[in-house]
């Protein structure tokens, strides 16, 4: 009997920006720490938090690239992005 692990959890990525992730652990943390590095870089570049949209635009295209080339395993997990900037309140997923 084959069994499969999952994990899910929610975590702050920037100052009013959370996710919340699902599937495999390993997975979900490379995509959420790559999502806390480019908020903290566009925070220190412009001075001001990363809209959410900008955010879940640059995640969704991380995972997607790992779609195109035979040679990169594509993620075991799903991201939902929530948070709050000058557009409103939003929730994004990839």
């Amino acid at each position: 009997m084959e069994q499969h692990i999952t994990i899910s959890w929610i975590d702050k990525i920037g100052f009013v920006i959370a996710s919340t992730v699902s599937g495999l652990a390993a997975d979900g943390r490379q995509v959420v720490a790559r999502a806390k590095s480019k908020a903290t870089n566009y925070e220190s570049t412009y001075g001001e938090p990363i809209p959410v949209k900008e955010l879940a635009e640059h995640v969704a295209s991380y995972v997607h690239l790992c779609t195109l080339y035979w040679w990169l395993r594509p993620f075991g997990c799903g991201v939902i992005l929530g948070g709050y900037d000058r557009d409103g309140p939003q929730l994004l997923h990839d």
